[in-house]
């Protein structure tokens, strides 16, 4: 699921309020990275990082409740089903304005790009010396086609993932996504932002590593239910995904770019 604008303003919002620049200022103080990042660029890094982990959290809160992502899918197929009621309503011609102008005033040698199941139909039409008018409706017959059975697809496989959504599949423990997504923009923040070696190391229950403690202050002003041990997890994920990707790329076997999993 993707964010609607309001959801994505508001987490922005949150975002920035959860990074006053003072705040900001304290934590390149308190964890001397003064010489590494100014308090502007670690800002604007830690807004968009905290916007995109709040945006994530909301997602995989919705993704993990059986009903809730049932009630989304058969929402999905209500507005299909919607939309492709009003496509099959509209004259033919509105479904592709400019080509059908183009079929009316000038010879089928004119056209710009078709959509590829509509020439073999367009060239039967021409090869029988049909009026070009004629042509322009057979094209347009085969766009409102194209864009009402695209609709219907979503409409099918809705309805089915709807129908098919299985509560042992979200049973169980669940990696936290969006933490270790969160963790891994800051692994490429220290890393390629500020030039830092990112490591993380553990004593008993305390992190030891200075990304790791990073990491601890840096969540708590955005998500203060996030516990330590939490943080310590995604940052070792996020470490050792690092690690497994420039291991793959010293291989030859991947251009990718890493992506840690819980």
């Amino acid at each position: 699921m993707t964010a609607d604008i309001s959801l994505e303003r508001i987490f922005r919002d949150q975002a920035e309020a959860a990074y006053p620049p003072a705040l900001v200022e304290g934590l390149l103080q308190n964890h001397k990275l003064g010489g590494a990042a100014t308090v502007e660029g670690l800002r604007t890094f830690l807004i968009g990082a905290g916007r995109v982990y709040l945006i994530q959290k909301n997602d995989q809160a919705v993704h993990q409740s059986p009903s809730l992502l049932r009630g989304e899918l058969l929402a999905i197929n209500k507005l299909a089903t919607q939309l492709s009621e009003k496509l099959e309503h509209l004259p033919a011609h509105v479904h592709d304005f400019e080509q059908s102008r183009l079929l009316q005033k000038m010879p089928l040698g004119g056209l710009g790009p078709v959509p590829p199941d509509a020439i073999p139909v367009i060239q039967s039409r021409y090869q029988k010396g049909e009026p070009e008018y004629e042509l322009a409706r057979c094209l347009d017959v085969v766009c409102r086609d194209t864009n009402v059975s695209g609709v219907q697809g979503i409409m099918v496989f809705s309805k089915r993932a709807a129908a098919e959504i299985n509560p042992k599949v979200f049973s169980g423990r669940l990696p936290n996504l969006a933490l270790n997504r969160w963790a891994d923009n800051v692994r490429n923040f220290w890393v390629k932002g500020m030039g830092l070696e990112f490591r993380h190391s553990v004593v008993g229950k305390n992190a030891t590593s200075a990304p790791a403690n990073f990491c601890i202050d840096a969540m708590a002003p955005l998500d203060n239910t996030v516990t330590k041990a939490k943080i310590m997890t995604a940052v070792r994920f996020a470490r050792d995904a690092a690690n497994a990707w420039e291991k793959r790329k010293a291989d030859g076997q991947t251009e990718t770019t890493p992506d840690p999993k819980g």
